[in-house]
């Protein structure tokens, strides 16, 4: 961790962006890669979706060394480091707790869902009143093309249109790519934003959050 930090040390907020997307190109796939309860909050080896955008922001938040796993655990986590305290649901959670960090680009259309949080935590064993039902009318932007798109990098969110979730997948976006820890290519990878979505005509489009 130390000797990636010192190589993004002094760069500009958009410029450690950039490397460490690059950087991590080729780390493989992994799921649900993190053990809240064994603390183990930061892994360098692999990825899963969401690990992948929770690292790169970490370390380019950070204003040194020290601060990664404290800028983490911030991103990750509402409260103390647990399961039940981590960030799950992208809509209703894991937004709402960084929003300070992003400011949401283009939007055309909005996601209307309610997400069943108590059967998520019932199914895994634990207190079924740790969080409520939830509603959740979500912006994001159908068919997008270049026009839309920031000149400088931003998280995507992937909107889906599954019945119990929201977002089926994040990345980051940068001069025209997006660069996301992909399950089908088992890799972090980089592609054409556009030819991304058009690719996937299941999807609804994306939510641009561009980097204050």
């Amino acid at each position: 961790m130390k000797e990636l930090y010192s190589k993004i040390d002094g760069l500009k907020y958009a410029e450690k962006i950039s490397f460490l997307c690059e950087h991590f190109l080729g780390r493989p796939y992994i799921p649900s890669p993190i053990d809240d309860e064994k603390d183990k909050l930061l892994r360098l080896d692999g990825f899963d979706c969401v690990t992948f955008v929770e690292t790169v922001l970490a370390f380019s938040l950070a204003d040194s060394n020290e601060d990664v796993i404290e800028r983490l655990r911030t991103i990750r986590y509402s409260k103390q480091i647990s399961f039940a305290t981590r960030r799950h649901f992208t809509s209703i959670d894991w937004y709402p707790g960084n929003q300070g960090l992003f400011r949401i680009h283009g939007a055309t259309s909005r996601r209307n869902i309610w997400i069943d949080r108590k059967a998520f935590f019932g199914d895994r064993g634990l207190p079924e009143d740790l969080a409520p039902r939830a509603f959740v009318s979500f912006p994001y932007t159908e068919k997008p093309d270049a026009s839309v798109l920031p000149e400088t990098p931003a998280v995507i969110f992937v909107i889906g249109n599954r019945d119990w979730i929201v977002v089926d997948h994040m990345g980051i976006y940068n001069n025209g790519n997006f660069y996301h820890a992909s399950s089908e290519k088992q890799m972090v990878v980089k592609e054409a934003i556009v030819q991304y979505i058009r690719d996937r005509k299941s999807k609804l489009g994306i939510t641009i959050l561009g980097l204050r």
